[in-house]
């Protein structure tokens, strides 16, 4: 599983509302530029994608759609707990996740949420393959979104939710994640890592000694707190600085066991710069 964010030196601001996703507003805005209007294909497009969003919520057609193989019950449990759309675009980012196998996977979850001020995104492995996991996952995603909801930071979500895996589940099972929450005005980047792979960064044109080594990305170095439901101590979020082109890419252990080990995630992020993050 992945989730990629980018924050972009100029893009599109849209703003919208109603039952059905209607668009009140629409922007393109380039970097120190005006704003100009988006012009009628443009516009309609949106609201045709905005309708597919909304008719999701009562149908089942559209997962048919989606679905060559039968789901497992874990992956069933787990695909409930994703968020409805795998991307998003705003003024000054984008937004994408994807799991893979989507069928029988059970632990990995990712999830995201946009307001005003901040961008949030999570990205969760929980302990095992199997229902057992996915319904520990259940339990995580239901404790970080009730934190993130009550505008929690991230070190509080990540607080409540270890709460929640101490007092609920089985005293060997655990989680690991991350949470990241981006100021959309300047970028700061506040994060907790508990117990995960380490996040990538991709500064193009900005080459930095802890961002890239022989040419190509490397893992950040950051802090590892315990995983989520080991032990009762407060989390501590870190710090980041996103400028306008950067590429954060969040990943869980399956990019890195042995079933993937021909993924070159380092060489992949190196040779797809030029590319939209979706």
């Amino acid at each position: 599983m992945r989730v990629a964010c980018e924050r972009l030196a100029g893009g599109v601001c849209a703003t919208w509302g109603g039952r059905g996703g209607r668009i009140a507003n629409a922007l393109a805005r380039t970097e120190g530029g005006p704003a100009t209007p988006i012009g009628p294909a443009a516009r309609g497009a949106r609201r045709r994608r905005w309708r597919r969003i909304a008719s999701r919520r009562h149908t089942d057609l559209f997962e048919w759609a989606q679905r060559d193989i039968p789901f497992s019950l874990a992956a069933e449990l787990q695909r409930r707990l994703l968020p409805s759309a795998y991307t998003a675009e705003g003024g000054f980012f984008t937004i994408a996740g994807w799991l893979e196998p989507a069928h029988d996977a059970g632990g990995d979850t990712f999830d995201y949420s946009i307001d005003r001020e901040y961008l949030y995104a999570s990205i969760t492995d929980a302990m095992g393959h199997s229902t057992e996991a996915a319904l520990l996952a259940t339990l995580t995603v239901g404790s970080l979104r009730n934190g993130r909801r009550a505008l929690a930071s991230p070190a509080e979500q990540a607080d409540t939710a270890n709460a929640s895996l101490l007092a609920l589940a089985r005293a060997d099972r655990f989680v690991t994640g991350q949470l990241i929450r981006i100021r959309l005005d300047d970028g700061t980047a506040e994060l907790v890592n508990a117990g995960h792979p380490q996040p990538y960064l991709v500064r193009d044109g900005h080459p930095q000694p802890y961002l890239v080594r022989d040419g190509r990305p490397v893992a950040l170095d950051l802090a590892t707190d315990p995983p989520l439901g080991v032990q009762a101590r407060p989390y501590t979020a870190q710090t980041l600085q996103l400028r306008p082109g950067d590429r954060l890419l969040l990943v869980t252990d399956g990019y890195l066991e042995r079933s993937a080990v021909r993924v070159d995630i380092d060489g992949i992020l190196a040779s797809t710069l030029d590319r939209h993050p979706r």
